[in-house]
This record gives structure tokens, sequence and C-alpha cells, in this order.
């Protein structure tokens, strides 16, 4: 049985908005879900394939219960499908966040700062698994296009921002 296009995107959206709602607050890294268990167990294999062949889920290492997570792509795409960028909360989150970042860059300084996610996560009082989901993913270059908010991730755990973090983008 051949499967629609506009079902398979509705499948997808549905398996990664599903993950999302799982993952609350909590790091997208940190937290796979059992596809052959409560919500997940209708998801069509091909499915879960296709999020992985496309990048927006990542397989667990080998185990009996096939497991799956949210990657970077994956997280932010299934907060735009939620219609969480839209959002009040959303917005007034990424501004907390964007306002700790920037506390913390020195101006006059030509190297970058160097964050870490719970530290920003106390001074914006926001959870510290959605302060690292929003900052891993580029979520407040999303929020605020007309600002240089990009961040890089470090595997280390840490975050490294540049000088001109919130800065007006220049206009050519």
């Amino acid at each position: 049985m051949t499967i629609s296009q506009k079902t398979r995107r509705k499948d997808k959206c549905h398996a990664l908005v599903s993950m999302l709602d799982e993952l609350a607050d909590d790091r997208y890294d940190e937290h796979f879900v059992e596809i052959q268990k409560g919500r997940f167990k209708a998801i069509r294999p091909t499915t879960w394939r296709e999020l992985q062949t496309e990048k927006f889920v990542k397989a667990a290492g080998l185990s009996e219960e096939p497991r799956y997570r949210l990657t970077q792509a994956g997280w932010l795409r299934a907060t735009r499908e939620r219609g969480d960028l839209g959002q009040e909360q959303t917005r007034t989150r990424a501004a907390q966040l964007a306002r700790a970042v920037k506390a913390k860059v020195n101006r006059r300084s030509h190297r970058p700062a160097f964050l870490a996610p719970a530290e920003l996560a106390r001074s914006a009082q926001l959870p510290e698994g959605w302060v690292f989901n929003a900052l891993a993913t580029q979520l407040l270059s999303q929020m605020f296009p007309s600002k240089m908010m990009e961040v890089t991730y470090h595997p280390e755990r840490y975050f490294s921002v540049s000088s001109t973090f919130g800065m007006e983008r220049p206009h050519d």
C-alpha cells in the first residue's frame, strides 16, 4: 500500500510533536522515546526511518526496543510544527534568555564569552533543558532574525558567544 505524501508529512509532524510533548523542558539530546509504547506505537516504522534520514531524529544504540531522540534540527522543527514560535510564552522565554546571554557578553573583548547552560538558566530563571535546547538549535536567531543571535555549541557542554551577540545585523 502506497502512502500519500500528505499523509507521510502529517505522520512525521505528529511523531515530532509527540516527542516534543513528552520531552517538555528536558534536553533533546538526553531523552529517548520507546516507539513501541504509548502514543508512539501507532506511528509507522517508515515514518521513523524517514525522520532519521532527514536528520530530525537519532536512533539509540543497539537495544532490543527501538528508541529515538530528537536532534537539533528535530527539536527546532517540532517547535515550529507545534506552533511554539508564535506563542507568547516562547517569545517571553526567548527574550529572557537573550537578555541573560547579552549580560554575559563583554563588548570590549575580542574573545567570545563561554557560557554554561545551568548558569544561564539560573540568571534567566528558565528551565535548564529548555535553555540548552534553545541555544543549541539557534532558536534565538529564528525568533529575532534582525539581530546577531548566533551561539556556538561545544560538545563539552558549553556555548560560546561573540561580543556582537544581540547587535543589529548590518544592512548592505
